[in-house]
C-alpha cells in the first residue's frame, strides 16, 4: 500500500483536484492546468495527455503544437491509449511534427489494441484508403464493426457506408440501415442525413417520408450537407411546399451548395 507521500499518491491527489477545477471554460481551465501539469511531471500518463490536450488546443495554457506532441509522447510511452491516439493523430496531419503515415498507423494500431474505438475508426479509414498501411478493406471493415459493437458512432456509420456502397462487403442496404440507424440515434449527423435518404427512397427499409423529414431534419440541424439537401427536397414536396418552406429549401441548399453538387443543380432549377 502507497505511502502518504509516494508519487501514486501524489499524482491521484493531483489529478482529483485538478478534475474538481475542470470544465470546457477556459478561465476555469487556466486554474486546473497547473495541476494537471505538476501530475503530468510527476508521472501520470492520463495528466501527460491532458496537458498535451490542452497546449493543442489552447485551453489553460498558450497554444503549442510542439509541446503537445511532447506530452503526447510521454503519456503514450507511460501506456496512455488516448496519448497514442493523440499522437498518433498528430503525426498523420503533421501537427507539431512531420507527417508520418506510417507511425501514425503504428500509434493508432496501439491504442486500437487496448481498446480505443476512436483509434480503431482512424486506423480502419488508413486501411481503407491505404495510406501508412497497405489498402486492406477486409481489416478496415473488422476495425469499424469491433468499434461499432462498442457503441462508438463514427464506426457504427462507417460500417453502415460499407455496407451501403459495397466497399469490402456485398451490398447490403438492410445492414447499412441498421448501423446509420444506430449512429444516427447517437446523434451522427451524417448518419441522419443517410438514414433520412435510405427512408426517402425506400432503400433497404419501408419508404417513409415523414420518418425521412425527421432524420434529415436532425442531421441539417447539426450542420450536415447532405441533411440540408434532402430536407430541402422534403420541403419542396408537393405537399409541403408554400411560400416560407420555399425559401428555407432555397437557404439550405445555399449552405450545402459548396460541399453537394445536387445543392447546385436544386438551385439552378429553382
Amino acid at each position: 500500500m502507497p505511502s502518504a507521500t509516494s508519487p501514486h499518491s501524489l499524482t491521484t491527489r493531483l489529478l482529483r483536484r485538478a478534475e474538481a477545477l475542470d470544465s470546457p471554460r477556459p478561465a476555469t481551465m487556466r486554474k486546473a492546468f497547473p495541476l494537471y501539469l505538476a501530475a503530468a511531471n510527476a508521472g501520470s500518463s492520463d495528466a501527460q495527455n491532458i496537458v498535451g490536450e490542452s497546449y493543442r488546443d489552447g485551453l489553460g495554457v498558450g497554444r503549442n503544437l510542439k509541446q503537445a506532441v511532447e506530452w503526447f509522447r510521454a503519456a503514450a510511452a507511460g501506456g496512455s491509449r488516448t496519448g497514442a491516439l493523440n499522437l498518433g493523430w498528430a503525426y498523420q496531419h503533421g501537427q507539431g511534427v512531420r507527417p508520418n503515415p506510417r507511425l501514425s498507423a503504428k500509434l493508432y494500431g496501439s491504442a486500437a489494441d487496448k481498446g480505443e474505438p476512436r483509434a480503431m475508426l482512424n486506423l480502419g479509414l488508413l486501411y481503407l484508403e491505404g495510406v501508412g498501411v497497405r489498402r486492406n478493406r477486409r481489416r478496415a471493415l473488422d476495425l469499424f464493426r469491433r468499434a461499432a459493437h462498442m457503441g462508438h458512432q463514427g464506426s457504427q456509420f462507417m460500417l453502415g457506408h460499407c455496407y451501403w456502397w459495397g466497399d469490402g462487403v456485398p451490398v447490403d442496404p438492410r445492414r447499412a440501415v441498421h448501423w446509420f440507424r444506430r449512429a444516427a440515434k447517437g446523434g451522427h449527423a451524417e448518419a441522419a442525413g443517410m438514414l433520412g435518404s435510405a427512408l426517402h427512397d425506400g432503400v433497404g427499409v419501408k419508404r417513409n417520408a415523414r420518418s425521412a423529414f425527421e432524420w434529415y431534419r436532425r442531421g441539417a440541424a447539426k450542420g450536415d450537407t447532405w441533411s440540408k439537401v434532402g430536407l430541402a427536397k422534403s420541403l419542396l414536396s408537393k405537399n409541403r411546399v408554400t411560400r416560407r418552406n420555399r425559401a428555407l429549401a432555397q437557404r439550405l441548399l445555399k449552405e450545402a451548395a459548396p460541399h453537394e453538387a445536387e445543392a447546385r443543380r436544386m438551385l439552378a432549377r429553382l
